[in-house]
């Protein structure tokens, strides 16, 4: 497996109209990432073209103010990737109106002057990625070598501290918002390596789903398990992706995070930070995994599984 730093012009084209139609979250960061702030001034003069309107009540109907709309940015690195868009109607409106707003404004030539920074981010991402051995830490904590490539893609003109971690084709990517330092924006930092394996690791975290899934089919359980699943609430996250998000976590703080030489990681307060997000099971699978590190007996799906059995009968 290979995996490279790139930018990405479709998502810097998405990320450019949300900011124009009203993103504005930082996260609590004082000033915003340089070539965000470069950006929004830029085309401050496109805050009143009909075409961000349109984008914008667009955006809104996905009901999730603040977030890019999810099924444009899984379209925009399909074509990017040469892949064929899924066809969903409002990503594909989407795209329409980036695309006349690409054409109908200078955002080539801007796009074009900014780019040399752009590149300069991913270089500064991929020597923080190269200082620990990155895809060998995430192999050895899923327990499988991946079959993948991964694909980081920095997006300077989002929030800090936020990213997205899809599967395109044969490529796990992560979508990574710049990190912060001393309460600023910045790439700079051990933690976007933190990002990084977050993003990637909801790609290996696939297999591992889809093995629970066959063990809970045999042993009688899978519809419980679904219905559990699609009942559960965190945070931003609501249905089987809370219970993906729990073990993605709960396996990160331990066996991926120390490894990724961050400064003053500590694995109970991660913990503990997670559960006050409303991760109410993070213990258990900690433990879960914990027990089947120290004393493997099987699979860490099998581990998994066990657990998610234990749960509905609490439940």
């Amino acid at each position: 497996m290979a995996y490279s730093v790139r930018p990405s012009k479709g998502d810097f084209l998405l990320l450019t109209v949300m900011n124009i139609a009203g993103y504005n979250d930082n996260n609590g960061c004082s000033v915003l990432y340089d070539m965000r702030q470069k950006t929004r001034e830029h085309f401050a003069r496109e805050i009143n073209n009909p075409l961000v309107l349109e984008f914008y009540n667009l955006w809104m109907q996905n009901g999730i103010h603040n977030h890019p709309p999810w099924n444009a940015v899984l379209d925009i690195q399909k074509t990017e990737f040469g892949l064929t868009p899924s066809g969903d109607k409002n990503s594909e409106r989407i795209r329409s109106v980036l695309e006349k707003f690409r054409s109908s404004t200078d955002f080539d030539e801007f796009y074009f002057r900014i780019l040399p920074e752009y590149i300069d981010v991913c270089e500064e991402v991929g020597s923080l990625l190269r200082k620990v051995d990155f895809i060998n830490i995430l192999d050895d904590a899923w327990e499988f070598k991946a079959d993948f490539d991964v694909c980081v893609i920095p997006r300077p003109l989002d929030k800090v501290c936020d990213g997205y971690g899809p599967k395109i084709g044969n490529n796990a990517l992560a979508i990574i918002a710049p990190g912060r330092s001393n309460g600023i924006p910045s790439y700079n930092s051990p933690f976007v390596r933190d990002f990084a394996a977050h993003e990637v690791s909801h790609t290996y975290i696939q297999t591992i789903e889809k093995q629970v899934m066959e063990i809970a089919e045999s042993k009688g359980f899978a519809g419980k398990l679904r219905d559990f699943a699609r009942s559960q609430e965190a945070r931003d996250y609501r249905g089987e992706s809370v219970l993906e998000e729990t073990m993605l976590r709960a396996l990160q703080a331990r066996y991926i995070g120390p490894f990724l030489d961050l400064p003053s990681h500590s694995i109970e307060k991660e913990l503990i930070l997670d559960h006050e997000e409303g991760f109410e099971h993070i213990f258990k699978f900690d433990e879960a995994i914990r027990k089947h590190k120290e004393n493997p007996e099987g699979s860490l799906a099998e581990a998994i599984a066990d657990l998610m059995e234990k749960l509905l009968q609490y439940s």
